[in-house]
């Protein structure tokens, strides 16, 4: 969120940084959907209109297999985190509505 700074003190370079939120996949190639590339460490909004959520571009994210989900939104400076240690998988698309609520609460 600090460009890769905790309290004054650099923790990931300002080049990592911007590899983090660079769509290193090739042309027509995508990470799940086609709205979603693939950074240097997660999953990357490259869409919100090809997304079909509020989600801004540029936010990354990732999600474990026991239902946890974390999502960083540059943009709106915003962080979210869900960890339910669900099996299946978001079977209830808990992470949708979640982000989803949360876009819609936002001024």
């Amino acid at each position: 969120m600090n460009g890769g700074e905790l309290d004054g003190t650099r923790i990931l370079g300002r080049k990592t940084i911007e590899l983090a939120l660079q769509d290193s996949l090739p042309e027509g190639v995508s990470a799940f959907a086609p709205s979603e590339g693939w950074g240097l460490m997660s999953a990357l909004r490259l869409d919100m209109a090809g997304a079909l959520e509020p989600v801004s571009e540029g936010t990354f994210y990732w999600s474990g297999a026991a239902t946890t989900h974390f999502f960083v939104d540059p943009t709106e400076q915003l962080i979210g985190l869900v960890f339910c240690q669900h099996v299946p998988f978001d079977q209830h698309q808990l992470f949708t509505r979640f982000r989803t609520s949360i876009y819609q609460a936002l001024e």
